[in-house]
């Protein structure tokens, strides 16, 4: 939705000028594939403005979804700690596979069956050792991707509590990019509007 100011120029109880959102697909087609009605552009800033500053209120829609980000980061954090720890214990293990194969190999003769199998025991090993150092590789920077995400969250609090003690002292565009800085998005499906927070992976 993009913003649509009053061409009558009328103003709210406060004196703002009034504006609407309007779907921009509906916008572009001409209500030919979109005909949902618009949202009055002045109550929309004022509930989302009350959402936010409601942030740590235990049933908001930011409160719910702040929680569920931070669960879903808690999880994905400690399910690759447990791969990595699994991975590691693999390759600490094959790698002592191969050393111990490595004095059976210089103990036999060349031309045994024993150091031909070894041979290839140890071959085989290696390759798994590879796969392995390439899987704890992508664990690590899948990790390292995941502090961010920690880190945005955090961030996601600051911006939030810093918007609530600001807010008396804000214009109102400054309170608007506030607002683009922790809502990806606003979805009117013509009764109802449904925030979604900004993530890590969003585009600013």
């Amino acid at each position: 939705m993009r913003p649509r100011v009053n061409s009558n120029k009328r103003r709210d109880d406060e004196g703002n000028q009034t504006f609407a959102y309007m779907c921009e697909y509906k916008e572009r087609t001409r209500k030919l594939h979109c005909d949902m009605c618009n949202v009055n552009g002045n109550v929309l800033d004022k509930l989302l403005c009350d959402e936010i500053l409601g942030f740590n209120r235990a049933k908001s829609s930011v409160s719910r979804q702040m929680s569920k980000i931070m669960k879903q980061s808690e999880q994905k954090s400690e399910v690759n700690r447990e791969k990595l720890n699994d991975l590691t214990k693999q390759l600490e293990e094959k790698k002592r596979m191969i050393s111990n194969l490595m004095i059976t190999l210089a103990r036999s003769d060349q031309s045994s069956i024993m150091f031909e199998y070894t041979s290839k025991e140890i071959e085989r090993l290696d390759g798994e050792v590879k796969q392995l150092d390439r899987e704890i590789a992508e664990l690590s920077f899948a990790g390292e991707e995941q502090a961010q995400n920690e880190s945005h969250v955090k961030m996601l609090v600051q911006s939030l509590s810093e918007f609530k003690e600001r807010f008396d002292r804000l214009s109102v565009v400054e309170k608007r990019e506030y607002m683009y800085k922790v809502i990806d998005r606003v979805e009117w499906d013509g009764e109802n509007a449904h925030i979604f927070l900004r993530t890590a992976g969003d585009n600013e």
